[in-house]
């Protein structure tokens, strides 16, 4: 073969997977007084909304939805699952369509709730409002919904053709949500970071993924800025600048710098280990240990096994353990009372095992085995723990 041939090869290879992006909502609103404005925007898809939302969470939100006459009533449906699957996804899509169908659809709550609604409302080709009502993950952003099965163990990503079409952030609801599900939130936004660079070593490089991480590093050093102040103001119920931008880091930022990144950036190690803690601690304490919380101690766990240039990562980790995120083993059992009754070594086998499942992108890193993932494990409690 050519040299000519080479080049001719290389260059179909690059245009056949340069570009396939969703990037960002149509319109995002965040400030206050978000949900009044956002009606304006309503009118121009119908009148006729399906509200989903969480039983609980729609109680103690309810004074900033009840004056909302987009929300009615007999339109609202609440959700009966704790993680996103199909069974789920599929009795609110029967329900929509036996009551006639809908203009479109809102959705409240955390990561789960939004991604149930993406999938209901891709299905129903309807437009979807989503309204975060915690900054704990940039769900509302984005068009990727996490499918667990019916058991609440991880099955697989669904890449769905576009974002939520209007995202309206309320920063003053976001706020009820508490300073833990906010620091959970920075974790999740530094992965975009450190495992966008643990994805991108050895890649061939191109502007829009060297974009994504930029946008990525500059929230990463944005967080670890404002983070400590961020937290203390929301304990304190002060509506602060840093309040607000750590809000918008979480969910707009971070959910930016994937949508440009595109195919070639993407979870991997930590949020693989995300995933077999979350298969550990499942149903009844499913809730024992938030996603970002998990992030944590699976960044944690992952720069032990990956070089680190200039010992950037080890800064990032050190800054979220002064948020108050587990980045040891023991750290992260002490969130729930299910360690207590069993072998710390077990768990970590059991959480290795199911974190190097198949369907798992951690597998993207060719070299990690189960074994190197279990010991990385163990040994954060050694190497992060005071």
């Amino acid at each position: 073969m050519s040299q000519s041939d080479n080049i001719d090869d290389d260059l179909d290879s690059y245009l056949g997977s340069f570009l396939d992006l969703n990037i960002s909502p149509a319109r995002l609103i965040q400030k206050e007084g978000a949900l009044d404005e956002a009606a304006q925007c309503l009118m121009q898809i119908g009148d006729d909304f399906i509200f989903i939302c969480g039983r609980e969470l729609f109680k103690k939100l309810t004074p900033f939805f009840k004056n909302l006459n987009y929300i009615k009533e007999d339109r609202i449906i609440f959700t009966e699952s704790d993680c996103c699957n199909y069974d789920e996804t599929g009795r609110i899509y029967d329900l929509i369509e036996k009551s006639g169908g809908c203009d479109g659809i809102i959705a409240a709550g955390g990561g789960t709730i939004i991604d149930i609604a993406k999938i209901v409302a891709f299905n129903c080709r309807r437009p979807l409002i989503s309204v975060p009502t915690s900054a704990a993950a940039c769900a509302a952003f984005t068009a990727l919904a996490v499918v667990y099965d019916s058991g609440g163990v991880f099955s697989h990503y669904d890449y769905l053709n576009k974002n939520p079409d209007l995202c309206v952030i309320e920063p003053r609801m976001v706020m009820r949500a508490g300073s833990r599900l906010l620091a959970a939130g920075f974790a999740d936004s530094a992965a975009k970071y450190i495992e966008g660079k643990w994805s991108y070593s050895g890649k061939a490089q191109d502007f829009y993924s060297e974009l994504g991480l930029s946008i990525a590093y500059n929230l990463t050093n944005e967080i670890m800025a404002i983070g400590v102040k961020a937290i203390a103001d929301v304990n304190n119920g002060v509506a602060s600048r840093e309040v607000f931008d750590a809000i918008s880091y979480n969910i707009v930022a971070s959910g930016l710098s994937s949508g440009i990144a595109g195919m070639k950036i993407y979870p991997n190690i930590a949020h693989s280990i995300s995933n077999g803690i979350t298969a550990f601690f499942n149903k009844e304490n499913y809730l024992d240990i938030y996603h970002g919380e998990a992030i944590s101690f699976g960044l944690a766990a992952g720069a032990l096994l990956m070089p680190d240039e200039g010992e950037k990562t080890k800064k990032i980790i050190t800054a979220l353990k002064s948020f108050g995120l587990p980045v040891s083993f023991s750290e992260l059992l002490a969130l729930s009372k299910i360690s207590a009754s069993r072998d710390k070594k077990e768990i970590a086998r059991i959480i290795a095992a199911k974190a190097m499942a198949k369907n798992e992108s951690i597998h993207d890193i060719g070299f990690i085995t189960e074994d190197l993932l279990f010991r990385a494990m163990l040994e954060t409690d050694s190497n992060y723990r005071q």
